[in-house]
């Protein structure tokens, strides 16, 4: 598989249905694309620095900002919503290796 970036890509995940992949690139970018029947791009949303990502659902990926906060992606609105006040970090922490 081959993607042409304008940034490096530093975090990948594969959802769990194998048919969406996000790649966050070292601008601060998370690209997600559709990859059936053929990888297309989906979207493209500037996020700012993350550590680390993946996805939730289908729809929806988790991850944590560079400050360790927690952030959910919703793929349908392409919105951000901030979970730092919603859910401790401790209950979080299973998602991430």
């Amino acid at each position: 598989m081959e993607i042409d970036l304008e940034f490096p890509a530093k975090l990948l995940a594969l959802s769990k249905n194998k048919d969406k992949l996000a790649v966050y690139t070292i601008n601060g970018e998370l690209r997600i694309y559709s990859t059936q029947p053929s990888l297309t791009e989906k979207a493209v949303k500037k996020i700012g620095y993350i550590k680390s990502f993946e996805f939730l659902s289908d729809t929806e990926i988790i991850g944590t900002d560079i400050n360790g906060a927690l952030f959910l992606f919703d793929l349908k609105t392409e919105t951000i919503g901030d979970l730092a006040t919603k859910l401790p970090v401790g209950q979080i922490k299973g998602f991430f290796k």
